[in-house]
C-alpha cells in the first residue's frame, strides 16, 4: 500500500504506530533511533513533534539510509537527519578515537585541554 496515497499515507504494522504514541515526543525532544529502516517510528516521532524538535536515524545500510531521508522529504520533515552509521559501534568507535587522542576539547593552539 506504500505508494498509493504516496505522501499522504504510510503503512505500519501495529507496534510501529504504537510506539511513538507511548513515546509521545515533545517538540522540545530530541530522539536518536539508533536502527531505523525503514523510517516508520522515525518519521512518526518527527511528525508528532510538529516538525519541531530534532530526530537523528541511524542505519549501517546507505541505501536503507536514503529511503529515510526521502521519505522525510515527501513528508516536510525538517527535523529528521538520517545518517549511515553502525550503532553496534558507536562506543566503540568513541573509545578508539579517545584512545588515539582525536576526541576532547582543544584551546586556541590546537592542543586537547588534558595536554596544555
Amino acid at each position: 500500500l506504500n505508494g498509493v496515497l504516496h505522501g499522504s499515507m504510510y503503512v505500519q504494522n501495529l507496534p510501529s504506530i504504537v510506539v511513538p504514541h507511548i513515546l509521545a515526543p515533545l517538540p522540545t525532544d530530541s530522539i536518536l533511533d539508533m536502527c531505523a529502516s525503514p523510517g516508520g517510528k522515525a518519521t512518526h516521532c518527527a511528525t508528532l513533534m510538529g516538525g519541531k524538535g530534532s530526530v537523528l536515524a541511524l542505519d549501517r545500510t546507505e541505501s536503507k539510509v536514503q529511503v529515510i531521508r526521502d521519505w522525510a522529504v515527501v513528508l516536510g520533515l525538517g527535523n529528521l537527519k538520517a545518517l549511515k552509521a553502525d550503532s553496534t559501534m558507536l562506543l566503540a568507535e568513541a573509545d578508539r578515537r579517545r584512545a588515539e587522542g582525536e576526541g576532547g576539547a582543544k584551546n586556541e593552539k590546537g592542543a586537547r585541554e588534558d595536554e596544555a
